[in-house]
């Protein structure tokens, strides 16, 4: 799942330095070790052994927590991180109760936990980028939009928070905001390639396939280690194109994506493109496992369910598509009860510039 990667890139694996030291037990020190290579189930019975032990550490409560978010499984996590108080409500810990409390559907306590880490860390860029992948994993784009709206009060310069800022519009269906958000966000990086992916995903949003690719192609050419982001963005404009099996594009798409998919195994994004290229082929199978574990990733997706539906229905089962089409619908629906019922200052608010 998705939570695994961000419970491990919020938390960096391991409790602050200092707060590991108290990890002695043989328990406490198996459980940190499993809880590091994201073997997080075989860790919990361990980590519950050492906080029998040492019910007050908060290494041991760190890293159980940890796996209880990674898993999904919140209402375990919750009671254990909220115990934490004084010193050890750290940055990170918020960051996992956010986390928590978004995947309950519980968007202001998720917020309450993202303001307390802001003030903890404000200037800590990657903190507001992971409850934004978070919100994007639950499809909660107006939770991610009043995220990176927190952080670019912190940060007015960070052009990877305007960036997916103009994501969040782009989904919320503002897209004259969205499109300022992306300039700005080019304007700021320089020749960081985010500049360039910014860019691309402005014109792919617009339909104008010929600048996303030349932006995409731009961004990795210029690039000394091209990033996985500006290979997917490649691969997806070369998709846009109209590209079919036989074509030099096509190759082309299939190589940036796998790069990029090599770069960050876990990369939804990455799946899904990849997945249309075998669906072009008519390669059923391979386009079912990498949707699947898309899935997994970024369970209310709609892109996902779409290509999932016509990916068993190649492959021969109606009845599954059809139940893949149904939980579409139903992500559809919701998201568009959700945006309907979005109070009146909130929709206005969308296009209006961070204050500084």
């Amino acid at each position: 799942m998705l939570l695994v990667l961000l419970a491990l890139r919020a938390a960096q694996a391991q409790p602050p330095r200092g707060e590991a030291d108290s990890m002695t037990g043989h328990e406490a020190r198996q459980a940190a070790r499993l809880t590091r290579q994201g073997n997080f189930r075989e860790a919990i019975p361990l980590a519950l052994a050492a906080l029998r032990s040492a019910p007050g550490d908060f290494a041991v409560k760190f890293n159980l927590s940890l796996c209880y978010v990674a898993l999904g499984e919140f209402d375990n996590a919750i009671p254990l991180l909220e115990s934490l108080d004084g010193n050890q409500r750290t940055a990170n810990v918020e960051n996992l109760l956010a986390q928590s409390y978004l995947g309950l559907g519980q968007p202001e306590k998720a917020f309450s936990s993202v303001q307390r880490a802001a003030a903890a860390n404000p200037r800590n860029e990657k903190l507001y980028l992971h409850i934004a992948d978070a919100s994007n994993a639950y499809a909660n784009y107006e939770f991610g939009l009043r995220t990176v709206n927190l952080g670019l009060r912190k940060l007015p310069r960070a052009a990877r928070l305007h960036y997916q800022r103009g994501v969040f519009l782009a989904l919320l269906e503002a897209p004259e905001q969205a499109n300022a958000a992306f300039d700005q966000a080019t304007r700021l990086a320089g020749r960081d390639s985010i500049g360039y992916v910014a860019a691309a995903h402005k014109h792919l949003f617009a339909g104008n396939i010929a600048e996303a690719l030349r932006a995409a192609r731009e961004g990795v050419r210029t690039s000394a280690k091209p990033d996985a982001l500006s290979l997917s963005f490649l691969g997806e404009a070369l998709l846009r194109s109209g590209v079919a099996p036989g074509d030099p594009g096509f190759a082309e798409a299939r190589g940036a994506l796998e790069w990029a998919l090599a770069a960050r195994p876990s990369y939804s994004q990455v799946l899904i493109s990849l997945a249309k290229l075998d669906l072009l082929e008519r390669r059923w199978t391979d386009a079912i496992a990498r949707l699947e574990a898309a899935r997994q990733l970024e369970p209310r997706n709609p892109t996902v369910y779409s290509n999932l539906g016509q990916a068993y229905r190649g492959n021969g089962d109606p009845e599954r598509a059809q139940q893949i089409l149904a939980i579409l619908a139903r992500i559809n629906q919701e998201q568009v009860e959700r945006i309907r019922s979005a109070p009146g200052e909130r929709k206005a608010g969308y296009g209006q510039a961070v204050q500084r």
